[in-house]
């Protein structure tokens, strides 16, 4: 039966990750058109974690139809802070932040719906994504790592 590792599935499982293993932070979901102003800031209240997926490698497996697939899906979790006092504790928030999602992905295993086999949270980094009066905000980089199995393409 073929498990095709699914975006949105992957999406919620780390939207839920994060939720569970940072219950006090009450803003964290996918990244949407809300979030920014007309000059493409992000304006979201903080502290808050967006979840946005960046891109998809598949490398083929060894089948012969081309249907099995070890997937790497890269995502960001963008952490963001604003302190009215100092731009010292602001940054400061924000490293902590990000250094709380980092803990919170680290080798998770996500459960998703359609059983995908093995979907597993890697680290890939973090940077500095977004700087001013907005706040400041950090990407935590992160691949989901799995197996994808399509169904025939029988012509």
């Amino acid at each position: 039966m073929p498990n095709e590792t699914l975006i949105e599935e992957v999406e919620e499982s780390l939207i839920l990750q994060l939720k569970a293993k940072l219950p006090d932070i009450k803003a964290i979901s996918a990244l949407t058109e809300q979030d920014f102003d007309e000059d493409d800031r992000i304006i979201a209240a903080t502290p808050a974690i967006r979840v946005l997926m960046r891109a998809e490698q598949l490398t083929p497996g060894a089948d012969a139809q081309r249907l099995t697939y070890d997937s790497a899906q890269n995502w960001m979790a963008l952490c963001g802070a604003q302190r009215p006092t100092t731009f010292d504790k602001e940054r400061a928030a924000a490293l902590l932040l990000v250094t709380r999602v980092k803990a919170a992905l680290a080798g998770a295993k996500l459960p998703l719906p359609s059983n995908t086999y093995g979907a597993v949270v890697a680290l890939a980094g973090a940077e500095l994504f977004q700087l001013g009066p907005e706040g400041t905000w950090y990407a935590v980089a992160c691949r989901v790592e799995s197996v994808t199995q399509f169904t025939a393409n029988m012509t």
